[in-house]
């Protein structure tokens, strides 16, 4: 039951991705290969002061799975960069969910988890979390 209602619940995440957001391309940067996008993303702008870069939040699609991602955002070209998942960019479905504000760079990890604990929230109802103690990262 509790794996029944986490493929549903991603089914559910993907199908209004697919329906509600833009879909967007992200340029192949760098391949750090490693599952701190959100970290990455900090780094990367901060090691740039020259450039105008911003940080925008996504949802990529790999297969079944939904998984919250951070992408660099070029604000001058208009163009996304991907530095965690480098030439394995063109295998996803990457959905723009928003903007970082800058002033939440310094705590990012915490802008993570909320915001990866309010799409468990909403497509999991109470008896999933409460009960059988779906988790966040059951979903994304």
């Amino acid at each position: 039951m509790r794996q029944r209602l986490i493929d549903r619940a991603k089914r559910a995440l993907i199908r209004r991705l697919r329906t509600r957001y833009e879909m967007i391309q992200p340029i192949p940067t760098q391949g750090m290969f490693n599952f701190r996008c959100h970290e990455n993303c900090v780094q990367y702008v901060r090691d740039r002061p020259g450039e105008r870069l911003g940080i925008v939040e996504t949802i990529y699609v790999d297969g079944d799975f939904p998984i919250l991602h951070y992408l660099v955002h070029d604000l001058a070209a208009g163009t996304y960069r991907e530095v965690t998942l480098g030439w394995l960019a063109p295998q996803h479905e990457y959905y723009l969910i928003r903007p970082v504000h800058p002033s939440d760079f310094d705590r990012i990890h915490a802008e993570f988890s909320r915001a990866r604990a309010d799409w468990a929230e909403e497509f999991v109802g109470w008896f999933g979390r409460a009960v059988l103690r779906i988790k966040p990262e059951d979903v994304l």
